[in-house]
């Protein structure tokens, strides 16, 4: 049974809309998280080399690059179709996944208090 942890980032800094300023905040995002005591190692799917590079510099190494542009579908109609391409490839690599958007920062050991549940393949009764 493969099972990840998995991130994603796409997108470009521009601050015309207020969806493409998010970007901005994810820089911090990363940082903070790079810092946690209780994150887990992860995977990150990647659209666009210039989002790799920017990551790597962060420190964030086990990622996988989906396309050399920072983005597979319009970023302000369509921003969460992104998300979706992500889950689909990462499904194709892993049986069970577990994604994590850049703001949310574990508080406690997730493996341990969560990690049996996983195994149950019934989180339902545990969100």
């Amino acid at each position: 049974m493969k099972r990840a942890f998995i991130r994603s980032l796409w997108g470009v800094y521009d601050d015309s809309h207020r969806v493409l300023k998010r970007r901005y905040g994810m820089d911090e995002d990363i940082r903070l998280i790079k810092e946690n005591q209780f994150s887990e190692p992860f995977i990150t799917y990647v659209f666009g080399e210039d989002n790799l590079k920017k990551l790597n510099s962060q420190g964030v190494d086990n990622c996988v690059l989906l396309t050399k542009e920072p983005f597979a579908f319009d970023l302000v109609e369509n921003q969460y179709r992104n998300k979706l391409q992500v889950w689909k490839q990462a499904m194709e690599d892993f049986d069970e996944i577990v994604f994590l958007d850049w703001d949310l920062d574990l508080i406690k050991d997730f493996l341990l208090t969560t990690g049996k549940s996983l195994k149950k393949k019934n989180l339902s009764k545990h969100v």
